[in-house]
């Protein structure tokens, strides 16, 4: 079985949107107006992008989404070009369990992962 998408609601899609192009190469695909966008990642992933309702509440604390990098010159890197660009970035990239990683939130106050594994 293939996870084949994934569906996030989002205070501005558009915002989101190019976010994930800029840092994270998603191709944008699709944009319906300023309520759904539509972008392709690595491994044909698709990730479709909503505009969240007045009615919904913010994700659950430990809601995230984590991508894998090839090592931690990669991770340091994003770290460091987020950083650059202003991104609130609250601890640098570290040890944790066996991958050297890092979390902050991307537009629409959702956590990421950005890491790589150790051995």
């Amino acid at each position: 079985m293939t996870l084949n998408h994934l569906s996030l609601p989002v205070p501005d899609v558009a915002q989101t949107a190019a976010f994930m192009n800029r840092y994270f190469a998603f191709e944008l695909l699709q944009m319906k107006g300023d309520k759904i966008a539509v972008l392709q990642g690595a491994g044909s992933f698709i990730l479709v992008l909503t505009t969240l309702s007045d009615d919904e509440g913010p994700y659950p604390a430990d809601f995230h989404f984590g991508f894998i990098l090839d090592d931690t010159a990669a991770v340091t890197a994003l770290y460091e070009r987020l950083v650059a660009d202003g991104a609130a970035v609250a601890r640098p990239p570290a040890r944790i369990r066996n991958s050297f990683a890092f979390y902050f939130h991307i537009p629409g106050d959702i956590m990421a992962e950005i890491s790589c594994n150790l051995p």
